[in-house]
């Protein structure tokens, strides 16, 4: 069993981390929640003497899978990624009132020491490649139909550039369906493709 638990709260543009060590003091650090902010956090960490550790973050939208795929790959981590439910029933057995980041960070490490939750895994890179191909056929769709309520009440000088656009992004929309529909063809082991693609249109049918 690890000696050292690690807590991250996690948002979109940084990570409040809170170490808790085996005395029960705690160090705190605080990195971009990106690459570079990534190998901040682990050049720190082997600062503080961390050669092993359970590390336990909120599974927040999808902020958290960048920093969860990093350290999972370090020898002698452990991540497990938690329902905010649990961290926030965890917190209302403490009684903690206090809620800043740096608290939440603390709050999620000592669940982690206390609870020793299930680790993670992430997913085959087959199923990683296609969700964010997923994801980005997503965005396009919004983007289009954001583009096409302009059009409609556009001025005369602005249809000419909202139409150009449009019509970049149905060649888009087009390319990463076919990108999306290639891929699941091309990688037999994608077992639970169907689940992953019945909420895209177009894609659920096949």
């Amino acid at each position: 069993m690890s000696k050292f638990f690690f807590g991250i709260d996690v948002a979109k543009a940084k990570l409040d981390c809170a170490l808790l060590l085996p005395n029960g003091k705690w160090r705190n650090k605080v990195v971009a929640n990106s690459k570079k902010g990534f190998e901040e956090l682990r050049i720190w960490l082997e600062k503080q003497g961390v050669d092993s550790s359970h590390v336990c973050m909120e599974a927040t939208g999808t902020y958290w899978e960048g920093v969860a795929g990093f350290l999972v790959a370090i020898p002698g981590f452990t991540v497990s990624v938690i329902n905010p439910a649990q961290i926030k029933a965890f917190g209302a057995s403490k009684m903690v009132r206090t809620k800043t980041d740096k608290v939440d960070a603390q709050l999620i490490a000592e669940f982690c020491a206390e609870r020793h939750p299930e680790p993670w895994q992430p997913a085959p890179v087959a199923v990683q490649s296609l969700r964010a191909l997923v994801t980005r056929l997503d965005a396009l769709q919004a983007m289009r139909t954001q583009e096409s309520n302009r059009l409609d009440v556009a001025s005369s000088v602005t249809q000419e550039g909202i139409t150009s656009h449009l019509t970049w992004l149905d060649e888009q929309i087009e390319k990463v369906t076919k990108q999306i529909k290639d891929h699941v063809d091309s990688d037999p082991d994608l077992h639970d493709k169907q689940q992953l693609l019945d909420s895209v249109p177009g894609l659920g049918e096949r």
